[in-house]
């Protein structure tokens, strides 16, 4: 029976309400879980989502080969594909486009493979093979096609005392005062400094975000100017950055000063909070 004009086919809109959403279970699981409806489409043919969900593992199916480790580092994009009696979850690092197959036209499909249906996009750990997802307060490495607004995409990091620096160019603060994450082509992430700092010693100081290895070069909001003399100023910095193409990208708080030193943060808690914020297409 065709399913054009249902409500099957409404809910088929990529990026948009559709009936399902893969969602970060645990450092070794994700499950593509049903959300109103059970069925999507792979290869023309609507397939029914268990009400638990479909669940699979760091060791999975990579381009339809089972039981194989998850790279370290990688992007992989994931899709969803009818074995002959069950859906399941393969990884890839092909990208994807929409189908233009009759029976399956407008389906987000890996590209030149429409038996394989777009349902995520993650990028995996550094640890030894098999590598592992990552979804926490300082990373969003897991992405659902479907549903985002199901999607946690607020980040926090705060840090945990206060960093000094005595560089004259731009230096990270602290490894961990930053955050990674995955973007669909055309979302835009947001981030915002809040906190305040101290330069000892004569000249000025700064801090300003740290987008994918590069200072920014936006020159709105960009950075937070510390001049002297030696007293706590609080600051704050709000910057945007857009991607064209779906990626994987890091954004941290760097910091340099013209003086003897410069602190960031007080030397009691609360120290500086650094948010973040996906904002979904």
């Amino acid at each position: 029976m065709s399913t054009a004009g249902t409500i099957y086919a409404a809910l088929q809109n990529q990026g948009g309400v559709a009936p399902c959403v893969l969602r970060y279970v645990s450092t070794t699981q994700l499950r593509l879980d049903p959300v109103g409806s059970t069925k999507i489409k792979i290869n023309g043919t609507w397939r029914t989502i268990p009400a638990a969900g479909i669940t699979t593992s760091n060791v999975a199916f990579i381009n339809g080969t089972a039981s194989q480790n998850l790279a370290t580092s990688t992007n992989y994009f994931v899709y969803a594909f009818w074995d002959g009696s069950a859906i399941k979850i393969d990884f890839s690092t092909t990208g994807h486009s929409t189908s233009t197959t009759a029976g399956n036209v407008g389906t987000e499909i890996k590209t030149g493979d429409d038996t394989r249906s777009l349902i995520g996009y993650i990028r995996t750990s550094a640890d030894s093979p098999p590598a592992q997802f990552r979804q926490n307060a300082k990373q969003r490495m897991v992405r659902s096609w479907f549903n985002r607004q199901l999607d946690e995409s607020t980040l926090e990091a705060q840090l945990g005392s206060q960093v000094s620096t005595s560089s004259g160019t731009p230096a990270v603060s602290s490894g961990t005062f930053g955050f990674d994450f995955v973007m669909w082509a055309g979302e835009t992430f947001t981030a915002h400094f809040i906190g305040c700092g101290v330069t000892t010693g004569g000249g000025n100081s700064y801090t300003a975000f740290w987008w994918d290895g590069a200072l920014s070069t936006n020159p709105n909001n960009n950075y937070a100017f510390f001049g002297t003399p030696a007293e706590l100023k609080p600051n704050s910095i709000t910057e945007s950055m857009s991607y064209a193409t779906d990626g994987s990208h890091t954004l941290y708080q760097v910091m340099w000063t013209a003086a003897t030193s410069f602190a960031v943060g007080r030397s009691a808690a609360p120290y500086v909070v650094l948010s973040g914020r996906i904002q979904q297409n």
